[in-house]
C-alpha cells in the first residue's frame, strides 16, 4: 500500500470542469442486477428466503442481459450473487454469454439474500399489506412474526458492501503490477428489496461523489427494480480509507426491448 500511496498521492481528476484531488487508489465499475422473473413474481407471492427458480421468461431475460453486456463490450471480472437459486441462476446465465469470461466463478453470499419475511414467505403479498395496515405501518417497517427487522436487514447489506470494497482493494493490489490500467467490472445479482437497501447506502450524501448525480433522482433509485433491471456505478476507493460512488445508469431494461 505504501508504493500505491507514493504513486497516487498527487492524483487529480476533472469532472464537470471541477478539479478533485481525492487520492484515488483504484476505481471499479459495479453493475447491480435484480434476478429474473419467477412464477412467484407473476402471482405476487412473497419470496423472501424461499429458494425458488426462474421461470422460462426469467431465463430468457437473463440470457438477453448477458448478450447485451457482450454486445456493448462489458467483460466481467468478478461476480457476486445472493445464494438463493433465482439469483444464482440469473448470474450463471449472464456469465454463459460472456466471450472471454465464461469460466468466472460466482461468489455466493447469504448477505445478498432478500429480506426474510418470516411467516409471510410463500404467502400472497396482499397478506403482508393487510397485516401492515392493521399496524398502521408501511410493509418495509413491519416487524415481528418472524420478519427480519429493517435495521438488521440494512446492517447485513452494508456489511456485504464494505467487505466487497475491501476484497476489491486487496485483489487490485495483487493485480496492479501486472496490469497497471486494471479496472475491474463487478457484477452483483440480488433481489428487489436488497438492492433498494444497498442503494439507500450507496446513494447517500456521504458516498455520492461531489459533482455527481443520481440518474432520475434518488427517489427513482429507491424504487423496486424490475426483474433483470441493471444499474451501473463507478466505485472510487481512496487512500484515506473513504470511498465514493458515481452513478452511471439506473434500473435499465434496454436489453428487453
Amino acid at each position: 500500500l505504501q508504493s500505491l500511496q507514493v504513486l497516487f498521492s498527487k492524483k487529480c481528476f476533472y469532472y464537470n470542469n471541477a478539479k478533485y484531488s481525492i487520492n484515488i487508489v483504484m476505481q471499479a465499475r459495479v453493475i447491480v442486477v435484480r434476478h429474473g422473473l419467477t412464477d412467484l413474481n407473476v402471482h405476487h407471492v412473497v419470496q423472501g428466503h424461499l429458494n425458488c427458480s426462474l421461470n422460462e421468461e426469467g431465463r430468457e431475460q437473463a440470457v438477453s442481459l448477458g448478450r447485451h453486456f457482450t454486445a456493448v463490450g462489458t467483460t466481467l471480472s468478478l461476480v457476486y450473487s445472493s445464494d438463493l437459486l433465482r439469483a444464482v441462476e440469473t448470474a450463471e446465465l449472464i456469465i454463459s454469454c460472456q466471450k472471454f469470461a465464461k469460466d468466472l466463478q460466482i461468489v455466493p453470499d447469504p448477505r445478498l439474500r432478500e429480506r426474510n419475511y418470516g411467516r409471510f414467505d410463500g404467502q400472497p403479498f396482499a397478506n403482508l399489506m393487510e397485516a401492515s395496515r392493521a399496524r398502521n405501518v408501511k410493509p418495509e417497517h413491519f416487524d415481528g412474526e418472524g420478519v427480519e427487522p429493517l435495521p438488521l436487514f440494512d446492517a447485513r447489506v452494508r456489511e456485504w458492501f464494505e467487505s466487497m470494497c475491501e476484497a476489491t482493494l486487496v485483489n487490485y493490489d495483487k493485480t496492479v503490477e501486472e496490469e497497471p490500467n486494471f479496472r475491474p467490472t463487478i457484477l452483483v445479482v440480488s433481489h428487489g428489496g436488497t438492492i433498494r437497501r444497498l442503494f439507500a447506502h450507496c446513494f447517500s450524501p456521504e458516498l455520492m461523489m461531489s459533482g455527481s448525480f443520481c440518474p432520475g433522482s434518488r427517489g427513482a433509485a429507491m424504487r423496486i427494480a424490475a426483474n433483470t433491471a441493471y444499474s451501473t456505478f463507478d466505485l472510487h476507493l481512496n487512500l484515506d480509507g473513504t470511498k465514493h460512488i458515481r452513478p452511471i445508469q439506473l434500473h435499465r431494461l434496454d436489453h428487453l426491448h
